[in-house]
């Protein structure tokens, strides 16, 4: 049987698991939601791909007059789909991935070094200017 004399005056501490820090779970969640877009990206982009082999035609039989009418309702489906768009909304997704990237590395990068965080947030700012000058130039050009 125990008694308190022991370990002395001194009373024994359990060990306890802290966990990771605020600041890496949250750098973790940006990087998973950049991941996640990223995905949704290059779905996207298969998707595509797979509706333009369709359109282009592998089966030559029939006439003319078939392969056309053929043809037309692919072009009318890719028309109605709003193809266009959803291949021009992959440049806005690669951008959003790529800004979610700069977020996540920042956010990690702020708890090992809150001065060293400095180096991605320049780089972030010099990028966000450029694009920001790039669209007002081609605004004001169109």
């Amino acid at each position: 049987m125990l008694n308190n004399t022991t370990f002395g005056s001194q009373v024994p501490t359990i060990p306890q698991r802290t966990g990771l820090s605020r600041g890496i779970v949250q750098a973790r969640a940006i990087f998973f939601a950049d991941l996640s877009v990223l995905l949704l990206c290059a779905f996207l982009a298969i998707l595509g791909r797979l509706l333009l082999s369709q359109y282009t035609p592998f089966d030559v039989r029939g006439t003319t007059i078939e392969r056309s009418k053929y043809r037309q309702r692919k072009l009318g489906g890719i028309v109605n789909w709003y193809f266009d768009h959803v291949v021009e909304s992959l440049l806005l997704i690669m951008q959003a991935a790529v800004l979610l990237l700069f977020c996540g590395a920042c956010r990690f990068v702020w708890e090992i070094s809150k001065a060293a965080v400095l180096i991605p947030l320049g780089v972030i700012s010099l990028l966000f200017l450029f694009y920001l000058s790039a669209v007002i130039v081609r605004g004001g050009g169109s």
